[in-house]
């Protein structure tokens, strides 16, 4: 059988389970990577190779060329530079996932074969930079992989095949990239063989039911109390790790992990009560916070330039008490559902 040659686009710690699953396909040989620039990361602000480039370092496949332009635009030194490195590896096609610039028309239409891109959202309901944790924030209860076709409008084109998962009560966007990302391993080394023979053909998307994942931004670490207290906690768990989630009480800005909406059960045993300004503390012992509808528990909670504690030693510590309230901020425009 004829061994194709790939190129492989992709930047982060998602892309590293399609980066796998292509190297573990026996009759593909992959002949380069294109990944964002390495950039400074940590506290002492090093320098670090991006996650694709540092996996193949790390796996012994050093001698695979890797190329790490600013720019991917026509009539710019690093953008020509790109195209001519692209061209002179001669791919039979190229696969994409989460490269993190938008890759022009004269790369789409040069391969022999083709563009594929995979996509963690099951298409059309999440296109666009950040569909898996969207997803938890908007309580979707099913998300998925899909494979398609790269054109450049964003995420428009066809579906070769898509993989169902459930998102879990307590997924968090980390944990359901770990997930996705093990389900794209598995459907290209089950279907991407079948699609670049033919054999497996693609199918337009619906155009019902559309939705763009638009980037996190650090300002939605803001998570508002005007939100039920379901959404709330779905916020809390699409924001970790990042951008996280902040509260902000007496002038302080306090990171916060481990929320939960509490059941209508919980509230009665607990005997909250029913008339609160949403941000209002409302429990002696325990960091139970009233929202538009119904209550959030913090679980961990986080002072500048301390440790994350867990709520209990930090109540017990009286920074806050029954009755104080957090600073209640608009719902930011992607937190609505």
């Amino acid at each position: 059988m004829t061994r194709l040659r790939a190129i492989f686009f992709g930047t982060p710690d998602f892309a590293i389970y399609p980066l796998k699953g292509l190297l573990q396909c026996n009759t593909i040989d992959l002949v380069g990577l294109f990944s964002q620039p390495d950039r400074p990361s940590g506290r002492g602000h090093k320098v670090q190779a991006t996650p694709t480039k540092g996996y193949l370092a790390e796996n012994g496949y050093e001698k695979i060329p890797v190329f790490q332009p600013t720019t991917l635009k026509k009539g710019t030194p690093d953008g020509d530079q790109a195209f001519a490195d692209f061209k002179a590896l001669s791919p039979d096609f190229a696969l994409v996932a989460a490269y993190g610039r938008i890759i022009p028309k004269r790369f789409l239409n040069w391969p022999a074969r083709r563009f594929l891109n995979v996509h963690g959202s099951l298409l059309p309901r999440w296109r666009g930079a950040a569909p898996i944790q969207r997803a938890i924030q908007h309580g979707d209860l099913q998300t998925g992989i899909a494979l398609m076709d790269m054109i450049y409008e964003l995420d428009a084109g066809d579906v070769y095949t898509m993989d169902h998962l459930e998102i879990r009560s307590n997924d968090t966007s980390q944990t359901l990239f770990h997930r996705l990302g093990e389900l794209s391993i598995e459907m290209l080394q089950r279907d991407l063989s079948g699609i670049l023979s033919g054999e497996i053909l693609r199918k337009p998307q619906d155009f019902a039911g559309i939705n763009y994942a638009h980037r996190l931004e650090k300002s939605e670490a803001f998570v508002s109390f005007l939100l039920n207290a379901v959404a709330f906690e779905s916020h809390s768990r699409a924001f970790h790790p990042w951008p996280g989630v902040k509260v902000r009480s007496k002038d302080t800005d306090y990171k916060i992990k481990s929320v939960s909406a509490l059941t209508q059960t919980e509230v009665e045993e607990l005997d909250l009560p029913n008339n609160f300004k949403p941000g209002t503390l409302v429990h002696e012992n325990r960091l139970i916070v009233g929202c538009q509808n119904g209550y959030i528990e913090i679980g961990e909670i986080q002072k500048p330039g301390k440790a994350m504690v867990k709520t209990e030693d930090f109540m017990r510590q009286r920074h806050l008490v029954k009755g104080d309230s957090f600073e209640v901020f608009p719902i930011h425009n992607n937190s609505i559902l």
